[in-house]
């Protein structure tokens, strides 16, 4: 269970949710803003970082964190 990975929480202390460039131009984003991710279950509030290993379309949030901060 990587949640239970300390060398995780060490190398990445802070959840963040990664984008293509285009996909986050096209919103009026900016790498390291802080910003809203939602799903039918709950939504959370993460810092934006902007990569080329994203596909365009596709948002990734690693899932090692012990427990995202609901903002709902």
């Amino acid at each position: 269970m990587t949640r239970r990975s300390f060398a995780l929480d060490a190398i990445s202390p802070h959840v963040e949710v990664y984008l293509h460039p285009k996909d986050a131009a096209d919103r009026g984003l900016q790498h390291g803003e802080m910003v809203r991710a939602r799903s039918r279950r709950m939504e959370i509030e993460l810092r934006l970082r902007v990569s080329h290993r994203e596909a365009l379309g596709n948002a990734f949030i690693p899932f090692h964190f012990r427990r995202p901060r609901r903002t709902c």
